[in-house]
């Protein structure tokens, strides 16, 4: 089973702020660690709105280095059509980063580790675990 790390969880492990996040993470061999690139835009997007860009942008790369990216592509985009449609007809909505992120994680069959599991509870089809818990 390989995991793709969340916004959130990327940002929670560079703080080493969450005692169980960090242990589950240190236990996890990197090879089965992966991201996609839209969790990439939204860190390099924070790290340049933060008071410390290039600090931060160091910061995300070195614990990036080396761990897989997925993009978003049609298979990708197939499940991001039927997650969406499926939340949206329950009135409800997400950030629509978090539909691409769950849908490269679907298309993939990789476990998404995120603390946003309000939101992503409600994605048919996608496996998810939260570490902070």
């Amino acid at each position: 089973m390989n995991y793709l790390l969340d916004t959130n969880v990327v940002i929670g492990i560079l703080r080493g702020r969450s005692r169980p996040l960090l242990s589950r993470y240190m236990t996890v061999p990197r090879v089965r660690l992966c991201t996609c690139s839209p969790v990439r835009a939204e860190l390099y997007y924070g790290s340049l709105r933060s008071a410390k860009p290039a600090e931060n942008r160091k910061k995300q790369e070195e614990l990036l280095d080396g761990l897989p990216t997925y993009d978003f592509d049609d298979r990708a985009a197939e499940a991001y059509a039927q997650a969406r449609a499926y939340v949206e007809a329950g009135g409800t909505l997400i950030g629509s980063m978090d539909y691409l992120i769950a849908a490269i994680a679907i298309a993939n069959d990789l476990v998404l580790v995120t603390h946003n599991v309000r939101d992503f509870a409600r994605i048919p089809g996608l496996s998810y675990d939260d570490w902070e818990v």
